[in-house]
């Protein structure tokens, strides 16, 4: 089908909708007002259920209008309203490996900021009830919807950009959960601020271990097993960790361990398979009240699937963003072997945690608005040939700019591992090992002439192999100057914004790159940033130095073919024996390198 190409634009504002009705069983509401079914307008807030839910659907005044509208049980989209007057989005950028200062190690979140302008509004969707409200007034659509949500951080906006006859599932979809509203203002303004769902692991409450209201019932001394707590049994049950039913508490400076617990006459909690001074620490006397809180303990993990259980368990990010099949295949290829342990005393924000361990685990994880989802991307080479972008091919004349990151150049990594106490954790003498990586070529008085030293406190590493491999990947993509790439892109027909996207690795030929005799240079890079927010304009792209260069081999199944035979996808993901007289492949292509 060929469709015009005329940019339409339209945006859903997804807020949860009770799927009761008023005075029906189980509401128990009588004697008015008629609710709104939210939690604001709600008279029996005991048995609210708000697994509905009801989509505004907006577009701007003018707009050839498409029908929208669809129910679904208890979920509801509108037809779009033309109250939008723009959408100014922001693009996301990785933090590879979490290792760039000044940005989150989530790296930069997209976002999105709406722009409304109020009008009056009969409510024939959003009240259900509206034929039977004496007196009823029309009044503005954002005056409506700011008086009846009293709470409304945290819904889903969706921004679809397409073109006139498509539908909203051909169109470019990008989601973002809405941090802010403010207006209508004296003239109908309304503004809506929405970021992706990711920074949900940077709110105050994403913490781990989660912070509980529990405290000790009498006192104990330090030998003593009967320990009775009043705390909420969710609290108590809930996986802090990979430890499956040993679960751990502290008290002060004490951790105990304990695999469940019963409900006493009096309503206090007693513990059960209590075992006192574990983790390192020693057991204490404790009084009558004392603050008790949860301990969070993962064993012998793999660092991603740490980064996965934080997400999907200590974060309010909605399912369905981390794609755990993709995730598995990306970390049981290229990441099985590196394992993480460690016991966290006190509530740290995901986000922090999320940092950690994707520079000690190697990997990156974004949010990628266009594809809806939360990737897992190890450090590593490319497993297919990289895109090659050209001045002749796609590159915009004019648009290539370089620049180096000179503060972020270092010649030695040092990384403390294998914790003797996770109270003290970040302090060099709480760590039995140290292991130091230097490159002694770039340190000489020729090249740097002197040693820019990264200090990495592993919290999450037990194993010298593991901090070792760190340190390694560390200095391969720092000891030179990390330099970074923008250049635009012609997106006239979009084949090119389907060929790049955040992560991929990319090889560049541009004047802007030449080597020490003046010839063009194909030079290797990675995409932190494919900004492609208004369609049909360029595309610009934001790229950091790759140190991967190469064919890097991978083990093969015992029934691979030669190297003749093979595919060019199995030659990109494969390894052979170069000739020994060459040097080469039997055709004259270059060698395998070992990861």
């Amino acid at each position: 089908m060929n469709f015009t190409r005329r940019p339409v634009q339209y945006v859903g504002l997804r807020q949860s909708r009770c799927g009761q009705r008023y005075g029906v069983a189980p509401c128990m509401a009588a004697g008015g007002p008629y609710c709104y079914q939210t939690w604001g307008t709600c008279g029996d807030r005991d048995h609210i259920d708000a697994e509905g839910s009801i989509t505004w659907m907006f577009c701007a005044d003018g707009a050839a209008i498409m029908p929208l509208y669809l129910r679904d049980g208890e979920h509801i989209r509108t037809n779009a309203l033309p109250l939008l007057v723009s959408a100014t989005p922001s693009s996301s950028e990785i933090n590879v490996g979490a290792q760039r200062s000044g940005i989150s190690p989530l790296g930069v979140g997209s976002s999105v900021t709406l722009t409304f302008q109020d009008r009056p509004f009969d409510d024939h969707v959003g009240d259900p009830y509206r034929g039977l409200r004496p007196g009823r007034k029309d009044a503005p659509f954002w005056a409506f919807w700011r008086a009846r949500n009293a709470f409304y951080t945290g819904a889903l906006v969706s921004v679809w950009d397409g073109y006139h006859g498509q539908t909203l599932d051909q169109m470019q979809r990008r989601d973002y959960i809405v941090e802010s509203v403010t207006g209508p203002d004296a003239g109908g303004s309304v503004t809506v601020t929405a970021t992706d769902p990711l920074r949900l692991a940077e709110a105050k409450d994403a913490k781990f271990p989660p912070e509980i209201e529990a405290r000790l019932v009498g006192d104990v001394d330090a030998a003593g097993l009967t320990i009775r707590v009043s705390a909420h049994a969710a609290d108590l049950d809930k996986a802090c960790g990979n430890t499956g039913e040993r679960k751990f508490l502290r008290i002060g400076s004490e951790i105990l361990r304990y695999t469940g617990h019963t409900l006493d006459g009096d309503g206090y909690r007693t513990l059960t398979g209590v075992q006192r001074g574990v983790l390192g620490s020693v057991a204490e006397e404790h009084k009558n009240d004392d603050a008790v809180s949860r301990i969070g303990r993962y064993e012998n993990i793999q660092h991603w699937a740490v980064a996965a259980d934080l997400i999907d368990n200590h974060t309010q990010i909605p399912p369905g963003y981390r794609d755990d099949a993709e995730w598995q295949e990306e970390g049981q290829n290229y990441m099985t072997t590196q394992k993480a342990g460690r016991t966290v005393v006190n509530p740290v924000a995901v986000e922090d945690l999320l940092g950690q361990l994707c520079q000690q685990g190697g990997f990156s994880i974004w949010w990628d608005e266009r594809q809806q989802k939360i990737p897992l991307l190890a450090n590593r080479p490319p497993d297919t040939v990289p895109v090659v972008l050209s001045d002749e091919a796609s590159i915009v004349a004019g648009s290539a700019f370089l620049s180096d990151d000179v503060k972020a150049q270092i010649s030695r990594v040092a990384v403390y591992f294998d914790a003797r106490s996770p109270f003290d954790q970040g302090k060099p003498e709480n760590y039995r090992l140290l292991r130091l990586h230097i490159d002694g070529y770039v340190e000489g008085p020729a090249a740097a002439g002197t040693a820019r030293t990264l200090t990495v406190y592993a919290d999450w590493i037990t194993r010298e192999t593991d901090a070792l491999r760190l340190a390694a990947r560390l200095l391969l993509r720092y000891r030179l100057v990390p330099q970074y790439l923008t250049l635009d892109l012609d997106s006239h027909d979009g084949s090119q914004r389907r060929m790049v996207n955040n992560g991929d690795v990319l090889d560049v030929v541009t004047g802007a790159l030449i080597d020490s005799e003046g010839n063009p240079l194909s030079t290797r890079w990675q995409a932190l940033a494919v900004d492609d927010t208004r369609p049909g304009h360029k595309i610009r792209l934001k790229l950091q130095s790759s140190r991967f260069i190469g064919r890097f081999a991978i083990i093969m199944a015992a029934d691979a073919p030669d190297y003749a035979a093979a595919s060019e996808a199995q030659r990109a993901r494969g390894c052979w024996m170069a000739l020994e007289s060459t040097g080469r492949m039997p055709n004259g292509d270059e060698p395998y390198l070992l990861q």
